[in-house]
């Protein structure tokens, strides 16, 4: 499992570096899938300052999937969109059942819905300071 500082470097000056992706026994695609979303989640809100649409999730994870899969890194065939869907909503959930490798060691999910709109993720403000400030300055 990655440690809470890896998460925190989600903000990556280069898509095809995800510190960590490999990491632990309990890897196999969902995981890696999930962790992939985290980091797209939060990079892409580190950069527009807005929530993410699963459809520009998809669209960064799969960008980050073919840098592996260039790099000889991903096992695993490109996900189809109605898959990844699924690992963003797992990362969201408090279930560890559903959520097996993004939560903080309180059991804080690393991602949420914005304003409990489905379709719309942010990182969780509980976990992240750096997106509580930017909610309180936008006024969301």
């Amino acid at each position: 499992m990655m440690s809470d500082v890896e998460f925190h470097r989600a903000n990556l000056p280069h898509i095809a570096f995800v510190p960590g992706l490999y990491d632990g026994p309990e890897l196999n695609e969902t995981v890696a899938l999930q962790r992939l979303a985290v980091f797209a989640i939060r990079g892409l809100y580190s950069e527009t300052k807005r929530p993410q649409e699963l459809h520009e999730i998809f669209q960064r994870v799969i960008r980050m999937v073919t840098a592996e899969i260039s790099g000889k890194r991903w096992v695993w065939g490109l996900p189809k969109k109605r898959t990844l869907d699924r690992r963003v909503n797992e990362t969201a959930s408090t279930n560890p059942l559903d959520n097996n490798c993004t939560l903080t060691k309180d059991g804080k999910p690393r991602i949420t819905m914005w304003n409990k709109k489905p379709g719309f993720y942010i990182p969780n403000p509980d976990v992240y300071e750096d997106v509580t400030k930017i909610l309180e300055a936008t006024g969301k």
